[in-house]
């Protein structure tokens, strides 16, 4: 059963850019994974209070605690006392080292002021550190990283629509590729096909833009049609030689044993003597093709000895 090659071809780029098409969903499912494991990561990092999204307000109060060695007076840095925004203490509390509130949403007495903070919710935690020491904590609600949220996912969209056009484009680059290279081999299963077919001349044409690997093959390919060529014209060759060899001892014999037959040569020795002479001709063409043959399947072996040529 042959095969068509252009239905093989086929098979062989459909399955490509089946290929193509798998490694650009994984490229975007794979954007998809790292954005969500990045906004997760963002939000665990603001939950523990990781400093480095520390708002405004957290180096005012450390610089205030540096110049004064404590909270005393921190009432100066309240909205109207001084020229730190308001919306920076709309959710915030201030906590001393031992976690009592000292500012509570821009308020300096009332509320829970002077007590032991009680976390109700999700807050976000900020330590202020003055010297490597911590000497208190800036405690922000659940809103706190809300407000950073928009700013990462804001980047949602362009980073998607990057990983979308490079998918698209790496599937674009993939089918030219493929064209690339199975168009060649599209000639190759063809001149395969013409060969199997008994077209020993078949060969494939060999063009100076193909990849360096499928111009390698189509010269593998050209080489071994060539020999299998160069075979089959020998064994006509060998055919028609030992059919030639076999035909003057059989005419020999065959000339022979009619006259003998017809009466025209008597059946002595003198008239029956070249006949044997060519079967022991046939003999050894016999045996020159079996031995011929071996060598040919690599089955002749040699027995080597030493000779004493003196």
């Amino acid at each position: 059963m042959h095969l068509d090659p252009r239905h093989s071809v086929r098979q062989i780029r459909r399955r490509l850019l089946l290929l193509l098409m798998q490694a650009f969903v994984a490229v975007v499912l794979l954007t998809v994974v790292l954005l969500v494991v990045l906004v997760g990561l963002f939000i665990s990092i603001v939950s523990q209070g990781g400093t480095m999204f520390a708002p405004p307000l957290a180096a005012a109060l450390e610089s205030y605690y540096l110049g004064r060695g404590s909270w005393q007076g921190v009432e100066a840095v309240l909205p109207g006392a001084s020229r730190v925004d308001p919306d920076n203490w709309e959710r915030a509390v201030l906590l001393d080292e031992s976690g009592r509130v000292i500012i509570d949403r821009g308020l300096a007495q009332g509320g829970s002021v002077g007590q032991v903070f009680v976390s109700h919710g999700v807050n976000v935690r900020f330590p202020l550190r003055v010297n490597g020491t911590e000497v208190g904590a800036l405690v922000y609600s659940s809103g706190m990283a809300i407000r950073f949220l928009p700013s990462l996912l804001r980047l949602v969209p362009p980073v998607a629509f990057i990983s979308f056009f490079t998918g698209l484009l790496t599937v674009l680059i993939g089918f030219l590729l493929v064209r690339r290279m199975v168009n060649p081999l599209a000639d190759v299963m063809a001149a395969a096909h013409a060969v199997a077919g008994g077209d020993l001349t078949a060969r494939v044409p060999a063009e100076a833009r193909d990849p360096d690997d499928l111009r390698a093959l189509s010269d593998s390919f050209n080489r071994m049609a060539a020999a299998l060529e160069r075979s089959d014209r020998e064994r006509r060759e060998l055919l028609a030689d030992v059919a030639h060899e076999l035909r003057t001892p059989l005419t020999v014999i065959r000339g022979r044993l009619e006259g003998i037959v017809d009466g025209v040569y008597p059946a002595d020795d003198a008239h029956v003597a070249p006949v044997l002479e060519e079967t022991y001709l046939l003999e050894r063409l016999v045996e020159d093709l079996r031995l011929l043959t071996l060598a040919e399947s690599r089955q002749l072996h040699f027995d080597l000895k030493p000779v004493d040529l003196g």
